[in-house]
């Protein structure tokens, strides 16, 4: 749900969670972007099943998000460490196939306003 700026709740597997931008690209610095919930998602994956400890890091062209002309979108360069891994690293995890593989994704929009409401 939309709160303001570029801040929402959004809910997952029934728990909330406030996804935001920082105050230079418009939101309330209340939250994680959507990048950076990716990027997580992407470690805690890695995590669970190396164990040690994970870092991850990406490239982004913040004008791409912007609309500029030329400007990719999205994350590049993505990074995944781990470090002192208590398990060999195994095959890939969804998460990471999910970035690997060109996924279809459909967007359906449903205005469930009155006219009336504001």
């Amino acid at each position: 749900m939309w709160q303001q700026g570029a801040r929402s709740t959004v809910t997952a597997a029934g728990r909330a969670i406030v996804v935001d931008r920082p105050k230079q690209l418009f939101g309330t610095d209340r939250g994680p972007s959507p990048e950076e919930c990716l990027l997580a998602a992407l470690a805690a994956e890695t995590l669970a099943r190396t164990g040690g400890e994970v870092h991850v890091s990406a490239r982004q062209d913040l004008r791409g998000g912007l609309g500029f002309d030329g400007a990719p979108v999205g994350l590049r360069d993505i990074l995944v460490q781990c470090l002192d891994p208590q398990a060999p690293i195994p095959a890939p995890g969804p998460v990471l196939e999910l970035l690997r593989q060109p996924t279809d994704i459909s967007i359906e929009i449903e205005n469930r306003r009155t006219p009336d409401a504001p």
